[in-house]
């Protein structure tokens, strides 16, 4: 039997999420050096400690809003005596840093940003050089732009000059698809080391009219996945 295929090192973006101080000064210098992510999201990590963004609450987003009482008399029945389905809190990317300075109307964080955020903590995480990386997937839910496709604008971003990239999309199960593509790619020793990498920015696209809305927010997660060994590795998804 050949050697198997398996996640070695996986890093996500929650916005407002803590960072150590050793981790801090590592991942501002990394981003620095070895990314293309706009200055000021860096300099938020390094200024707060915190990953960049902000924690919405229930009273944020909608009990403090003065259409409060309209949009509950509007929810479906069923959902009016528990209309946050227990959700109490969600992370909501910063506003991008150009559009605030450029545009009359300020939109949040592109998502290729909080992918190559993401992807800059896996690869930080696993201590794998960029360089080594041959492939890049990407599945945005939200995507910066109908073309080109976020995965090239990633692989810009990380700097990833040795890898091919192209968008993978299955809706929510693009992650375990990717995972799937990747471990059958370096099995068969077509590529060697695999970045994934998946996002969800709903800020971009939050109807706070609708009922659903409450339980959607922001984040990216990504993953390298490589040759291992021993009894270790990728084994099946259904």
């Amino acid at each position: 039997m050949g050697a198997s295929a398996g996640m070695v090192s996986m890093g996500a973006y929650l916005p407002a999420s803590e960072i150590n101080p050793e981790q801090k000064d590592r991942l501002v210098s990394y981003l620095r050096e070895e990314t293309f992510l706009p200055a000021e999201y860096i300099e938020q990590l390094e200024s707060q400690n915190r990953l960049p963004g902000k924690i919405e609450t229930n009273f944020d987003g909608w009990t403090s809003r003065p259409w409060f009482d309209a949009w509950l008399a509007n929810l479906p029945p069923k959902k009016r005596n528990d209309p946050f389905q227990g959700t109490k809190e969600r992370r909501r990317v910063p506003l991008d840093p150009v559009s605030v300075r450029e545009s009359m109307i300020a939109h949040p964080m592109l998502p290729s940003d909080a992918e190559t955020l993401a992807g800059a903590l896996a690869l930080l995480n696993g201590n794998i050089n960029k360089d080594e990386i041959d492939l890049l997937l990407v599945a945005s839910q939200v995507p910066d732009l109908a073309l080109p496709a976020n995965a090239s604008l990633v692989q810009h971003k990380l700097k990833l000059q040795n890898a091919g990239a192209y968008h993978v999309d299955t809706c929510c199960s693009s992650f375990v698809t990717m995972l799937e593509i990747a471990e059958a790619m370096v099995k068969a020793r077509i590529k060697d080391n695999v970045l994934i990498i998946a996002s969800y920015i709903d800020s971009l696209v939050n109807d706070k009219s609708t009922y659903f809305s409450v339980n959607t927010g922001d984040a990216a997660v990504a993953a390298v996945v490589k040759a291992v060994g021993g009894e270790y590795g990728y084994l099946a998804s259904a």
